[in-house]
């Protein structure tokens, strides 16, 4: 029989508590260590995190200003000529330049040189907002992130450090976290609770993916629709910007673990699958109304973007209940037990 490093233990709740505390330190310092690695890649972290921000952001503001442009083109075309926006331009020609212009047209250069020659034009705006709105947005920087304040860089690097080093630190975390849970199972629990760890890790870095992948295009795709839509000109902090990504993309990577949190209830007895079946449509409201509340924004896209995957995942879970009733690969704990209890 297999060494069972938790076998035939019985702690009070003063020593639960001190377990805790051994686990949650021991998961400290590992995310210690892997925030000493994120943080030589800070500046690349924060580049990642704000990479679909500025995807989205300047082709955005790129196509308000042409529609601006166009806007105000055809409604000066509208008016009469005489009517129609101009703009004063005063120039100024050095002799020198005139001198090259007349050799250029073939004339001969005179005796005396040219005296400065100073005009004025009158032009139609319309005629050049093409030239210049771009070039001016460019210079402004319209699609940049901003800051408010001096510090605010620093809490963005440390917001983006942190949250990369609890991705990087995830295996180690996780295991910590599991190995408190399995000192209260029974032997063929705990195994089944180890077993599960690579799987729950991997589905924590998947939920993160998707998050960064598939729903910060959308999201920010309907999001920059609707500033269009009632023509307002967004203004996005960094600060603001990095925490809503560090903590979304952390709140999916914890709400993917949904499958194996049900299949654990279910192998404890819990829980059972003709019960959750039967549970689905209480199961949509409580899945909505906890993606309203983890979800930092506070609006209903976000809100939905999570509670559709919750809901696929809840699925999943009642699949693995179902599967893992047929084919059991813990069949021998059944045997286990009864050669632990023929020992006492």
């Amino acid at each position: 029989m297999a060494f069972d490093q938790f076998r035939d233990r019985t702690m009070s709740f003063g020593e639960h508590l001190e377990e805790l505390r051994t686990y949650l330190l021991r998961a400290l310092y590992g995310l210690f260590v892997a925030m000493c690695i994120t943080s030589y890649f800070g500046d690349w972290v924060v580049g990642i995190l704000t990479y679909p921000l500025l995807q989205q952001i300047e082709p955005w503001y790129r196509k308000q200003i042409a529609l601006r442009v166009d806007t105000f083109r055809r409604a000066q075309e509208m008016l009469p000529p005489e009517s129609r926006e101009l703009v004063g331009v005063n120039a100024r020609l050095e002799g020198e330049t005139l001198a090259k212009l007349s050799e250029s047209l073939g004339l001969a250069r005179p005796e005396k040189p040219f005296a400065p020659l100073e005009f004025s034009l009158a032009l139609p705006v319309a005629d050049l907002l093409d030239k210049v709105a771009q070039p001016m947005a460019e210079v402004s920087g319209r699609w940049n992130i901003k800051g408010l304040s001096a510090q605010e860089p620093f809490v963005v690097y440390f917001k983006s450090v942190l949250g990369a080093a609890v991705v990087l630190g995830a295996p180690w975390i996780f295991y910590q976290l599991y190995s408190f849970v399995a000192v209260g199972l029974y032997a063929h629990e705990r195994r089944f609770l180890m077993l599960s760890l690579p799987f729950s890790v991997g589905l924590f870095l998947f939920g993160v993916f998707v998050c960064y992948f598939l729903v910060f295009p959308r999201m920010l795709a309907f999001f920059l629709w609707t500033n269009e839509w009632l023509k307002v000109d967004p203004d996005i902090r960094l600060n603001e910007w990095v925490g809503f990504c560090v903590v979304l993309m952390l709140i999916f990577g914890v709400a993917f673990q949904l499958p194996l949190f049900m299949l654990l209830l279910d192998r404890v007895g819990i829980i059972s699958h003709e019960w959750m079946a039967g549970q689905r449509r209480m199961a949509i409201l409580i899945l909505a109304a906890v993606s309203a509340v983890v979800t930092p924004g506070g609006d209903p896209i976000t809100m939905i973007f999570l509670a559709i995957p919750l809901y696929v995942l809840f699925e999943l879970g009642l699949a693995l209940m179902v599967y893992f009733r047929r084919h059991d690969p813990f069949s021998s704990a059944d045997s286990e037990s009864s050669e632990l209890a023929a020992e006492i």
